[in-house]
This record gives structure tokens, C-alpha cells and sequence, in this order.
């Protein structure tokens, strides 16, 4: 059994101490130095700036990371989550100047920066993510990703989407339980039969449709086929389900455009970079859905074979008989099986050991099957 939504009391108190402090009481702070680059985009050194500035941020409080985490016995093996907590790194920096910028040539620009990185915040928001995860019970993850050129038929099968994927989400945590990739050749209707043949309880599904760009001119009336250039778009899609019930949690959408020698390094480029942009995302939906599931309770959905008279008692006892079941819901009877919708504070294994542990008073139970969302049962006199 994988799951285990329990967590015990001192746990759960200092998980929503982690969640519940704010910015505003760290007081630990580190001065960093880091210099960060971008690119020169049309002339544009405006932008240019504030763009190697924000990279100079990011690396700032990667280091603050890196020095808070190697220091920590609480967080071992953590890995850093530069995609993920370090895409919100202005949140993490209680000030900066700037003491150098440069253009370093005709296609880059240099800043470098003096920051106070926040530790105790971001100390707190490592430490909240972990036992998050350790709290939902660290459900088994399998990445699906494809690659697919527009108006064609068959995938490229280049493993891009589904590898940035897994990256995103290794940067986020090592906590994670990650199974290794499936086939980049599923389709919807096989993807969550797939995972479930590969024992994966959560499913994130990664699609890149790629478009080639028209050759564009360039400054002197040139095109870019001309010099070599190859331009791709990639329209990314992500879904993020459970796996037992289908339950769609999120899905994500990113436009990413990419240069380079070839189309096909271009489509790659831009699949990656889109789907880079989606991980932080992603993460950020998967970890508030698990929150929601461990303090407001679980959707449980339960059928039950049984007869209009037998239905009616078990409505009486289930709710009373078993611990942590609220809100069970009718959802209509159909060929002798009726159908329910609970909401749990444990997960559907737990929920079977206790039926089988404590009865439903003169109501005989049979437990036809069981997932971490979903029961079957059957009733008898």
C-alpha cells in the first residue's frame, strides 16, 4: 500500500506552522553575490537588462539554497529546485543593488548584483514542501511525453517533453517518487492504463505540438533560411491526473518559440523550453491538490451491489461506523449497484480496513475492490 494520509500530531502542527508563516518573520538573511546573463533581443538592452538581472536573482538564491541545504539535516538529499521555488526568487530577496552591468558583446548583456537572500523564509518553504510530500504519502509519479509535428500523424518520439518533465520535478524535490518514462507513442484512451500496469497512482501527460515558422527577414533584407536558421513553435499542453479515477487535477498550456541550425533542433528546443516554463507549474498544482487532500479531506467514490433496502442502511451505518467519512453522497443506483461520493480524511485502503475490522452492524461486507480514491463493495444479509 503506497498511500498513507496519515500524519501524526506533531507533524501536522509544524507542517501548518511551515504553511501558515509568512514572509514577513523571517529575520536570517545571507549576502550574495551573482551575475547573471541574457540575451540582446532586437537592439533591446532595456530588456536585456532586466532579463540577466532576474538570472543574477535566480542565481543568488540558488547559492543561499545550496549553502542552507548542505548545512540542514533535516532536508537530506534535497536537490535544488531551480525551476520550480526559484522562479518566485524576487519573493526571497529582501534587497539587492546592482554593482556592475556590461554589454558583453553584440548578443549578450551582463549584470552583476549584491543581494540579502531570505533564508529563514525559504528554510520554511523547503521544509513545507517536504513534508507535504511525506504527508500525502509520496504517491508514485510516471511522466508520459510526446512529440508530435503538426499535421503529421506520428510522434517524433525525441523524449524531450517527458524528460524536462521529470527534471522539473527532481529540481523540486528528491522526495518524489518518479517511475521511469513509458512510450513516447500513447494515446489518451491507453495513457491511464498504462499507468496503471506501471503501479503509478498520479499521471502527468506532456504533449508538444510543433509548427515550422515562415522564414522571416532579418535587418539588411536577408532571411533566415539564408543564414542557416530554422524557426519552430511549440504549442505545450500538460495534464495532471489520478490515476485510479481519471480525476483531471490541472491543465496547463505554453506557447514557446526557438531558433537554431535545423528544424528539428529548433522544434526541440522550443519543446523543452516551454515545456521548462510548465514544471514550476505543475509542481505548484500537484503539491495544492495533496494539500487540500490531507487537511480538507479526500474525494472517495464507492459502489456498492446491493438492494434498495440494504443501500438505505448502509447510508445509516457506513458514516457512523467508519472514522473520518463525511459528506457521503448519493449519486443514483443503477442494475443493483449504487453509487457514492464520500468525502475522506484517509484513503480508500484505510477506509477497507476498517469495514473489515468493524462491520456494518447486521450488514455482511464483501470488499470487491480497492484504490486510493475508489471502493467496491458488496452487500448482504
Amino acid at each position: 500500500m503506497r498511500f498513507s494520509w496519515q500524519l501524526g500530531l506533531g507533524a501536522a502542527l509544524a507542517l501548518g506552522e511551515f504553511l501558515a508563516l509568512s514572509p514577513a518573520a523571517a529575520t536570517v538573511t545571507q549576502s550574495v553575490r551573482a551575475t547573471g546573463t541574457a540575451a540582446i533581443l532586437g537592439s533591446d538592452l532595456a530588456n536585456a537588462f532586466e532579463q540577466a538581472k532576474k538570472a543574477a536573482l535566480r542565481e543568488a538564491v540558488e547559492r543561499a539554497a545550496g549553502t542552507l541545504v548542505s548545512a540542514s539535516t533535516q532536508v537530506e538529499g534535497f536537490e535544488l529546485f531551480s525551476d520550480t521555488i526559484l522562479l518566485q526568487s524576487p519573493g526571497y530577496v529582501r534587497g539587492y543593488s546592482v554593482s556592475a552591468q556590461r554589454q558583453v558583446d553584440a548578443h549578450t548583456y551582463e549584470v552583476t548584483l549584491d543581494a540579502e537572500v531570505d533564508l529563514g523564509f525559504l528554510h520554511r518553504q523547503l521544509e513545507a514542501k517536504n513534508l507535504l510530500i511525506a504527508a500525502a504519502g509520496n504517491p508514485p509519479l510516471l511522466c508520459l511525453g510526446k512529440e508530435m509535428l503538426a499535421g503529421q500523424s506520428g510522434a517524433a518520439g525525441w523524449g524531450v517533453v517527458a524528460g524536462e518533465l521529470e527534471r522539473g520535478i527532481k529540481e523540486a524535490s528528491s522526495r518524489f517518487t518518479l517511475l521511469e518514462p513509458g512510450p513516447g507513442n500513447w494515446d489518451a484512451a491507453g495513457a491511464l492504463a498504462l499507468a496503471r500496469t506501471r503501479g503509478a497512482e498520479v499521471l502527468v501527460l506532456g504533449l508538444a505540438t510543433l509548427h515550422a515558422l515562415p522564414d522571416a527577414r532579418v535587418p539588411g533584407g536577408d532571411r533566415l533560411g539564408n543564414l542557416g536558421v530554422s524557426s519552430a513553435r511549440a504549442e505545450i499542453e500538460v495534464r495532471l491526473m489520478w490515476v485510479d479515477t481519471g480525476e483531471v487535477v490541472a491543465v496547463l498550456n505554453q506557447s514557446s518559440r526557438a531558433a537554431a541550425g535545423s528544424f528539428e533542433a529548433a522544434a526541440q528546443k522550443a519543446a523543452r523550453q516551454g515545456t521548462a516554463r510548465l514544471a514550476p507549474q505543475l509542481v505548484k498544482k500537484l503539491l495544492k491538490d495533496w494539500q487540500e487532500k490531507v487537511y480538507a479531506g479526500r474525494p472517495l467514490q464507492l459502489q456498492v451491489e446491493a438492494s434498495a433496502s440494504q443501500l438505505r442502511r448502509f447510508e445509516r451505518t457506513f458514516p457512523a461506523q467508519v472514522g473520518g467519512i463525511d459528506h457521503l453522497q448519493p449519486r443514483g443506483m443503477a442494475g443493483g449497484v449504487g453509487r457514492y461520493e464520500a468525502r475522506a480524511r484517509h484513503e480508500g485502503f484505510q477506509v477497507a480496513r476498517e469495514l473489515s475490522a468493524k462491520g456494518l452492524g447486521d450488514l455482511n461486507v464483501e470488499i470487491l475492490a480497492v484504490t486510493g480514491n475508489t471502493l467496491s463493495l458488496k452487500l448482504s444479509d
